[in-house]
């Protein structure tokens, strides 16, 4: 499998498709503006064009919060 740059937050936590992903798919976006993408590779695509790339994830304790990237990394 190729690997792909994914967003990374200030806190560490990156764009992965095993933790990021919900029963909906992945959902990506800002708090107002947001929508579930099935597919990662497409996710992936959605958040390279944002301005800045905003996704939800678990925090340690499983609650689901949004996140800014701040760089990207090797992911997958």
């Amino acid at each position: 499998m190729p690997t792909i740059s994914v967003p990374m937050s200030k806190d560490g936590s990156q764009f992965d498709p095993i933790t990021c992903r919900r029963l909906r798919g992945y959902r990506v976006g800002t708090k107002k503006r947001s929508w579930n993408i099935l597919d990662f590779s497409e996710a992936v695509a959605a958040l390279k064009v944002m301005s800045e790339p905003r996704w939800w994830r678990p925090n340690q304790k499983g609650d689901w919060g949004l996140v800014t990237g701040v760089s990207w990394t090797a992911g997958i």
